[in-house]
C-alpha cells in the first residue's frame, strides 16, 4: 500500500513538474502538427497511387531507369511534372 501511495505521489509530482515546464504542451503541439502533416501527406499518396496516368507514367520511366535510356535525376523530374499535370492543373 504505502509503495502505491509512493508511486502515486511520485508520479503526480512529476507531472506537475512535466507540466509546469511547458514540455507537455510543446510535445502536444508537435503531436498535432504531425498528424496534420501525416493525413495530408497519406491523402496526397492515395490521390497519386489511385491516379492511372501516373500510374502509367511511373511504369514507363521506370523501365527506361532501369534499362539504362534515363538518368534517375531525370527519371525523377518526369514523374514530378506527371503528377503536378494530373493533380493540380488537369482539372483546370
Amino acid at each position: 500500500m504505502y509503495v502505491l501511495i509512493r508511486k502515486k505521489i511520485l508520479t503526480c509530482k512529476n507531472q506537475i513538474i512535466f507540466c509546469g515546464n511547458g514540455v507537455f504542451e510543446k510535445r502536444r503541439k508537435e503531436q498535432v502538427l504531425k498528424w496534420v502533416n501525416d493525413m495530408a501527406q497519406e491523402h496526397l499518396k492515395n490521390l497519386v497511387n489511385a491516379n492511372q496516368a501516373i500510374a502509367a507514367a511511373k511504369l514507363r520511366i521506370e523501365a527506361e531507369v532501369t534499362a539504362g535510356k534515363l538518368p534517375p535525376t531525370q527519371a525523377a523530374k518526369e514523374i514530378i511534372d506527371v503528377m503536378e499535370h494530373e493533380l493540380f492543373q488537369a482539372g483546370r
